[in-house]
């Protein structure tokens, strides 16, 4: 049987990915200890941080958290990884950085795990306004490429009173049991340093029956693009490979074929930003040398993922 906390809830262990988070690793992890209980217990998993962040945590939280530090960067699946590995209970909660749950926020989590077994939970994610909706479930599109339902939309979704079932919920709040964690082997570290490693892990969940769902009345404050400069060449070439990772790792042929190759040529002969083309031109070359790999791995592993999106 899972540790119980004080209200009766499952005892949850918060994993924090850091690197060079400044302010925000601190908010963040003021933010979840208020929210913790008795029985919980917080992992920062300090990524090579150079901006002393990792010393203030230390001084400032003390034995309230545990920090497993690293030289280099490990980049979000390997330190996901590693903070699991240092987790002392059934439920774990990975967190960005840059990211505040809202009041009553983990206790909803908790209740919701109770009711929905098996499945991967996350919430409703808004801007740092509170006001524009980030995240209310992920979506694999035809050519790999994702999309948030609800984005830049006004929170009008309130009262919804049932949870949401997505393709993926995105990495920045991620609940799940250790038991499926450790089933599915943790994040494919392959999607290092960067981006899918929630997508892939979700779908290789859903091969085993575990959903995806967000809660739509729990939510959190996410401070994006404060920490990943989503316009740089650099994250549009990361994004790009690992979604060209993503689509061989897990498309069937057919969809390749049929849904994916049709799409793609569609969107690359679309209006792209210069760094956007840029970046997708590079990841393509780098997929190309990687290409050996996937196809070892589609043999080992056949792919079972056709996107929905064309059907919606």
């Amino acid at each position: 049987m899972p540790e119980e906390s004080a209200k009766g809830f499952p005892s949850l262990t918060a994993i924090v990915p850091s690197h060079n988070g400044g302010e925000l690793i601190l908010s963040c992890v003021e933010t979840l200890l208020s929210q913790l209980q008795q029985d919980d217990s917080l992992v920062v998993v300090d990524n090579g941080s150079r901006d002393g962040s990792a010393d203030q945590l230390s001084r400032i939280f003390g034995e309230h958290l545990k920090i497993l530090h690293s030289r280099r960067a490990l980049g979000f699946a390997r330190a996901c990884n590693r903070g699991a590995e240092a987790a002392t209970t059934d439920l774990l909660l990975f967190v960005n950085q840059d990211l505040m749950p809202d009041p009553g926020c983990l206790d909803t989590l908790r209740r919701e795990a109770m009711r929905y077994q098996p499945a991967i939970l996350g919430v409703k994610l808004l801007g740092p306004e509170g006001r524009i909706i980030q995240h209310l479930g992920g979506i694999i599109l035809a050519n790999g490429m994702t999309r948030h339902r609800g984005r830049h939309e006004q929170d009008m979704l309130a009262m919804e009173d049932d949870l949401l079932r997505c393709d993926y919920v995105t990495g920045a709040l991620f609940l799940v049991r250790r038991h499926i964690l450790e089933q599915l082997g943790g994040f494919d570290v392959r999607f290092s340093p960067a981006y899918f490693e929630e997508a892939d892990f979700c779908v290789r969940a859903a091969n085993t029956g575990v959903m995806s769902l967000v809660i739509p009345w729990a939510s959190a404050r996410h401070f994006e693009a404060q920490t990943s400069g989503p316009e740089s060449l650099q994250y549009h070439f990361r994004y790009q490979r690992n979604r060209l990772r993503f689509v061989l790792k897990h498309y069937t042929t057919a969809a390749l074929k049929d849904i994916f190759l049709p799409a793609e040529k569609a969107w690359y002969g679309s209006a792209l930003s210069s760094h956007a083309r840029r970046g997708a031109r590079l990841a393509r070359a780098a997929t190309i040398v990687e290409m050996p790999r996937w196809l070892v791995q589609r043999l080992r592993e056949p792919p079972t993922f056709v996107p929905q999106e064309v059907m919606r």
